[in-house]
């Protein structure tokens, strides 16, 4: 694990990141910038029920966790300064399951020593097995902490309008699907009726016994049946708990939040724009891309984005910067003559190496950008058959891993 470079004060190191491989969804999260300024800052989030609002991202973070709050949020189509609510709800749904499970615990301990004891003596007893630990009931546990959490959206106008967006279930704080709370909760509470049910026959059998029974194993024995009361009491408890998992539809959302917004109103994730390429690194420590590469023309700047004319590409490319670059440095980042390299959503920028033509060599890497457009013809299937994939080495690409 590498030490965190106290100099990097934000995140915005792993904004351009992207994976290369058959599935490109992960490439489709929106980066997010977090550092100390952007506290009181604003972020757009599309929650459940489609609408955009506005909130701070430390809102954010505490809705994806599902922290108990209610948040205020803007609805980015409000002309005035009206706000809504974004009310999130935990309610533990087998509160009553860990008291259940310490009382039959409590009550089984009594129970296994005397097993023991009788079971040395008795014949009966002894057809069980050899082993004394036979005659021994375990420690009963229960699935964890279960809860759910409701999301409630209300306008700030009309409380009364106020509905249920979405209902996120969680062990131990952990998101987990209905059925398998369900699931877990019914195994609770069967298997607690299972150890009652046993328990009651074991009582039986000991008062079948009344000449062998001491007047301190009477004195156990009717504790252990006050408790097997309370214990049906909670197991009443418990079925009314779980009865509760049905109370909403399993039509609702298990999250308040559909969707997050770059918050740096930077679109790193713009629909349809991506070019492929395969990259690995060989057994010599070199970096290899193949990729499709143009030369650049000509260009022009309007504002950060650079408009690219390429040779053999009838289409304009436009790029912007990966950061923010001063007017006079924009000319380092890239000139009429280099090499255009298209990488996924990115383009290398490669200076003119040795060499003359479309299989020149080529030299090092000066900067790396962003596509904003990028609009492929449609090859013929004549172009298809002719078309082969150039390798790319460039020098800034030879970094050998340590």
């Amino acid at each position: 694990m590498l030490k965190w470079n106290p100099k990097l004060t934000n995140t915005s190191i792993f904004n351009n990141l992207q994976y290369n491989g058959p599935h490109r969804a992960v490439n489709d999260i929106p980066s997010m910038e977090l550092f100390q300024q952007y506290r009181q800052n604003e972020v757009s989030v599309t929650l459940c029920n489609h609408e955009t609002y506005k909130m701070t991202p430390a809102d954010l973070i505490d809705i994806t966790s599902t922290k108990s709050k209610s948040y205020v949020i803007k609805n980015v189509r409000s002309m005035d300064d009206t706000t809504d609510r974004l009310n999130l709800e935990e309610v533990h749904m087998n509160q009553i399951v860990p008291r259940l499970v310490r009382k039959i615990n409590s009550m089984t301990k009594i129970i296994n020593q005397y097993l023991v004891q009788l079971g040395e003596k008795d014949s009966a007893f002894r057809k069980l097995g050899k082993s004394k630990a036979r005659f021994s009931y375990a420690d009963l546990h229960c699935s964890g902490k279960l809860c759910k959490s409701i999301a409630s959206i209300v306008p700030e106008r009309n409380s009364d309008m106020g509905h249920v967006a979405a209902v996120t279930y969680k062990l131990d704080g952990r998101k987990i699907p209905k059925t398998d709370l369900e699931r877990m909760m019914q195994s609770d509470v069967e298997r607690a009726k299972a150890v009652v049910r046993d328990v009651n026959e074991r009582l039986q059998g000991f008062h079948n016994k009344k000449q062998r029974l001491t007047p301190p194993m009477i004195q156990d024995f009717e504790r252990v049946k006050k408790q097997l009361r309370e214990v049906g009491e909670m197991i009443q408890i418990a079925e009314s708990e779980m009865s509760s998992i049905r109370e909403y539809s399993g039509d609702l959302n298990d999250e308040a939040i559909e969707k997050v917004h770059d918050p740096t109103q930077d679109d790193t994730t713009v629909d349809g724009i991506w070019s492929d390429y395969r990259s690995c690194c060989g057994n010599n420590g070199r970096f290899h891309v193949q990729a499709k590469r143009f030369k650049v023309s000509s260009l022009y700047w309007i504002g950060d984005v650079c408009e690219l004319n390429l040779l053999g590409l009838p289409t304009q490319v436009s790029v912007i910067p990966l950061g923010i670059v001063e007017k006079d440095d924009k000319e380092e980042m890239i000139n009429a003559g280099d090499w255009i390299i298209l990488v996924g959503r990115l383009a290398m920028i490669v200076e003119e190496g040795e060499g003359e033509g479309e299989r020149g060599q080529l030299g090092k890497v000066i900067s790396y950008m962003r596509l904003s457009k990028l609009e492929m013809p449609k090859a013929s299937k004549r172009t298809k058959r002719q078309s082969t994939a150039l390798r790319i080495e460039s020098h800034m690409m030879d970094h050998r891993l340590y």
